[in-house]
């Protein structure tokens, strides 16, 4: 095998433990959520060290703070077996986390705008040109015409009843592979295979 560039350019990294995102709504307090990991470990009973467990992500919602935590394989499992979770003070519902990409530049799945080099596509109607608070058009999904779906399409690509979407975050909570699709690239679903497995 013939290496590219010199070898000082060259970088070996190695790959961090995967872990499993489980979110957890209704938290009373904020600052609950910021609790040490320490307490989030002792108070659920997990088989995790303080550096296995994250608070990866904090918000406000409508039914109080939300939290995002991600966790060893053992931990998750814990979790997954129990109704609530506890964080601080709260008694929260907790379920599994997972974040499928869908990028609002140019109307797909598997990746996120930041990311995306392809030119603006609407994400209500499909067309080129202009962006979807500038739509007047009814509404068609760019990833179900993608996927070959001859069914419904009169939703946007952003829905969260699009049938492409919804297959795939099934996929996901069932614990297989992201199907490679026409529009996943093999990069993109390795590394959401990868990364959720």
């Amino acid at each position: 095998m013939h290496l590219q560039g010199k070898p000082k350019d060259l970088q070996i990294k190695r790959p961090k433990e995967n872990r499993h995102p489980i979110k957890g709504f209704g938290i009373v307090e904020e600052e609950e959520a910021r609790t040490t990991v320490q307490m989030i470990s002792e108070q659920n009973n997990l088989p995790c060290t303080t550096r296995e467990i994250q608070v990866k992500k904090t918000c406000k919602g409508r039914q109080g703070t939300t939290a995002i935590l991600a966790l060893n394989k053992e931990g998750h499992q814990v979790l997954n077996n129990r109704p609530h979770l506890y964080i601080g003070w709260s008694r929260c519902r907790g379920f599994d986390h997972f974040f499928l990409p869908r990028c609002t530049k140019c109307a797909e799945h598997g990746h996120n705008a930041i990311d995306c080099e392809a030119p603006i596509r609407d994400a209500n109607c499909v067309q080129r040109g202009h962006k979807r608070d500038e739509c007047r058009k009814d509404p068609h999904c760019h990833s179900c015409d993608l996927d070959g779906r001859e069914q419904r399409k009169d939703h946007e690509m952003m829905s969260r009843d699009c049938p492409v979407y919804r297959d795939n975050t099934e996929r996901n909570v069932r614990g297989s592979p992201l199907a490679l699709s026409k529009m996943t690239s093999i990069t993109e679903a390795y590394y959401v295979t990868q990364k959720w497995n």
